[in-house]
């Protein structure tokens, strides 16, 4: 019996200390293994992240979502063309060979009609407008403008098969469209010589409403970064998306300058564009200042005040000499409210050289109108 009691105490000490002690050992056992586990595999994890990709809940985009550049240059190549020109020669000069780009903006019942640089058709003759889904055709000069460097040449419809005919493709052109600087641009023309025909240049826009003396008279430029070289004057910029924003003309260039180009504002260019082709002259009226739109509304006599300013005028020319001076803002051409430098040329357009015309100014906050003679 005594030893039967010992045990029966022994079994006591064990089920009170022991299994508990055992059970805490087990479950501490294996909760530091499952730690342990679970760090390696955390390492394990954290590697593996740089090469493996994260799946994500969300679809995530490119920067140009909805772009693909590739066959917007296509798109766009099918309305630019190259001018080739013959330039005469003379007792100083010998004949020479004239190169330029252009593109295809609006077409009638008898003719297609390519805008270009004014300074690609000065002195030429022998015009040849080169398609690369057209073909080469003979063209003929419009008109040109000088001041703004705007050039029109056509190519009779009879010209083109009417198989051909079918793939005529206009210009994308949007008055409308917003540009700001950053915006990403492209540049298709023919640089050099036909060897490099309907190349393709990338970059952003620089500046909006920059000033040049590059071009003898104009309103303001967009600046751009994207290569311009001899032979894509008169070629499109584009956004994109394949609208053209403007008309590349001129470049700084030397030794110690890269990437500044610039390019006529398809609004500035077209209104001029469409005068040239209504009168079939470059018989077109002036100011003789450079212009901007104003940066912001603000208000005079409790009214909303919407024009453009005037940011400097062309020494000698009738602006100067009527007393139209930097800082005013033209709000009305006679009758027609100006709300835009696209205004701006707009109505001008509608006049004719040597027309007297009312600017309606604001200056130092008052209203001024000044008598002008185009």
């Amino acid at each position: 019996m005594k030893a039967l009691g010992k045990f029966i105490i022994g079994v006591m000490i064990l089920v009170m200390f022991g299994v508990p002690s055992t059970l805490i050992g087990y479950f501490y056992t294996i909760d530091t293994l499952a730690n342990n586990v679970t760090e390696i595999k955390q390492a394990n994890l954290s590697t593996k992240m740089l090469t493996d990709p994260k799946v994500l809940d969300q679809e995530v985009l490119p920067i140009m979502a909805t772009n693909n550049v590739a066959d917007i240059v296509e798109e766009i190549r099918k309305s630019v063309v190259s001018i080739t020109s013959t330039i005469p020669g003379n007792l100083m000069h010998s004949t020479g060979a004239g190169l330029g780009s252009g593109f295809i903006f609006t077409k009638d019942e008898f003719n297609l009609y390519i805008i270009t640089n004014a300074h690609v058709l000065e002195n030429v003759v022998n015009i040849v407008v080169t398609s690369p889904t057209l073909g080469s055709f003979s063209g003929e000069i419009v008109g040109i403008d000088p001041h703004t460097d705007i050039g029109i040449v056509s190519v009779l419809l009879d010209y083109i098969s009417d198989e051909v005919k079918d793939l005529i493709t206009l210009a994308k052109i949007n008055e409308q469209i917003d540009i700001q600087v950053g915006d990403v641009v492209l540049a298709i023309g023919n640089p050099l010589d036909e060897t490099y025909s309907n190349t393709v240049t990338m970059g952003v826009i620089s500046a909006l409403n920059r000033q040049t003396n590059l071009i003898s008279e104009s309103s303001t430029f967009i600046q751009t970064d994207t290569a311009i070289n001899p032979g894509n004057s008169g070629g499109p910029l584009t956004s994109v998306d394949g609208f053209v924003i403007g008309i590349n003309t001129a470049k700084l260039s030397s030794t110690d300058i890269e990437g500044i180009g610039f390019a006529i504002p398809i609004t500035e260019a077209l209104p001029v564009a469409k005068s040239i082709i209504r009168t079939k002259s470059s018989n077109r009226p002036s100011l003789g200042v450079y212009v901007s739109n104003v940066s912001e509304t603000f208000l005079l006599d409790g009214k909303t005040i919407l024009g453009v300013l005037v940011e400097n005028v062309i020494p000698g020319q009738i602006a100067e000499q009527s007393g139209i001076l930097p800082g005013d803002i033209i709000i009305k051409i006679n009758n027609d409210d100006v709300s835009s430098t696209t205004d701006l040329s707009t109505i001008l357009a509608k006049y004719n050289v040597r027309e007297s015309i009312s600017v309606t100014i604001i200056r130092d906050s008052r209203y001024e109108k000044i008598k002008v003679i185009l």
